[in-house]
Order: C-alpha cells, then sequence, then structure tokens
C-alpha cells in the first residue's frame, strides 16, 4: 500500500512537471515568419517541443489524481491500481506519440526557430537568453531553461549531435558578444 502511494506521488509529479514544461514552452509558440540571413544551419530532430495532443497529458494527471486520492480515502485497492494504469498508460502514449513528431530545427543568429514536418503546428521560437545551456550525450541533446524551474530540461534527438551542439555553441557566443 506505502509502495502504491509511492507510485502515485511519483506520478503524479512527472505528470505535473511535463505539463509545466510544456506550458512554459509555449509562450515561445510563434506564426511569424523569420526572414533570417544570419542562419547558421538547419538539422532534424525529434520531438517537436511542443505536442499538440496536450490533453492527453491533462487526462492522465487526472486520473493519477484521483487514484491517489482514493486510495487513502477508500478501501478499492483494485480500482486505484486501473486508474493507476490507465492514467500512466495515457501519460506513455503522449510521451511515445510525441517522440515520433519529426522536427526541423533552425539555429538563427538569435535563438532557435523549430517547424513541425507533417502536423499543423505553429512554429516555434525560443530565443537564446532562454536557454542556459546544451549538454550532450550519445543519444539526444538536451537544451537547458530558465524556466521552469523544476522542468527545465527540454531533451531532442537527431542523427548530428555534436555538429548541433557545436553549432549552437558558437550561435550562442556571437550572441552574447553582441
Amino acid at each position: 500500500m506505502a509502495l502504491l502511494g509511492i507510485g502515485l506521488f511519483a506520478g503524479l509529479l512527472v505528470i505535473a512537471l511535463t505539463i509545466a514544461r510544456d506550458e512554459a514552452v509555449r509562450q515561445w509558440a510563434s506564426s511569424d515568419v523569420f526572414e533570417e540571413a544570419m542562419e547558421f544551419a538547419s538539422f532534424r530532430v525529434e520531438p517537436h517541443p511542443i505536442y499538440p495532443r496536450k490533453a492527453l497529458l491533462w487526462i492522465a494527471l487526472l486520473m493519477v489524481a484521483v487514484s491517489f486520492v482514493l486510495l487513502f480515502t477508500t478501501d478499492m485497492i483494485f480500482l486505484v491500481t486501473g486508474l493507476l494504469v490507465i492514467g500512466m498508460a495515457l501519460f506513455f502514449v503522449y510521451d511515445i506519440a510525441g517522440e515520433r513528431v519529426p522536427t526541423e530545427m533552425t539555429v538563427l543568429s538569435h535563438g532557435l526557430l523549430f517547424d513541425s514536418i507533417g502536423i499543423s503546428q505553429p512554429r516555434f521560437f525560443m530565443p537564446f537568453e532562454n536557454i542556459v545551456s546544451v549538454e550532450e550525450s550519445e543519444s539526444k541533446f538536451t537544451l537547458v531553461l530558465k524556466k521552469p524551474k523544476l522542468a527545465n530540461r527540454l531533451p531532442l534527438k537527431s542523427r548530428h549531435i555534436e555538429e548541433i551542439t557545436q553549432k549552437i555553441g558558437e550561435a550562442m557566443e556571437k550572441y552574447s558578444a553582441e
């Protein structure tokens, strides 16, 4: 029972942080067209930082929250477990489907422009002033953002990780020198 309570709390925390990051990142969505003479490079990355099916996240959070409340108010352990499984399944459906949204990421002189490929999603521009650093690993690179504080990591996958991090680093240096 205590282990289920810990699992429920962890599920709530993960989903809430994902929603917080999604909300923070949405502020940079833009339909403006950027005519940029100082384009450094363009790369294909996954996933698109703003996945359109955000309702799945809210439903998952609701299911996990309801199961958390029911765990401590009733003895219906099967109902609690069922709701938890459904809530976490919805979270993974959101996450797995979101991972498959290819995006064209363009490194500009003053930020990163994300443009989805294949779905109708607005262009997304993230200025360098909101990026703290770029971390690199074997299979992905991560943009560390200033806000939100607890959900400030935006992982992205690409085949050109070293080249991307190098170009972003160069562009960020030029931007901070201005």
